[in-house]
């Protein structure tokens, strides 16, 4: 469903604990955005 991930972990964690994680959809314009919004 998404083209890029992003994981972000704890500044300093020698652990890696990942914080959190975020999809996208990468290039889209505002409006196919709203549209796939909206069924969804």
């Amino acid at each position: 469903m998404y083209n890029a991930v992003q994981l972000s972990i704890k500044d300093g964690d020698n652990n890696f604990i990942i914080e959190s994680i975020e999809g996208g959809i990468l290039p889209i314009k505002f409006s196919a955005c709203k549209n796939k919004k909206k069924k969804n």
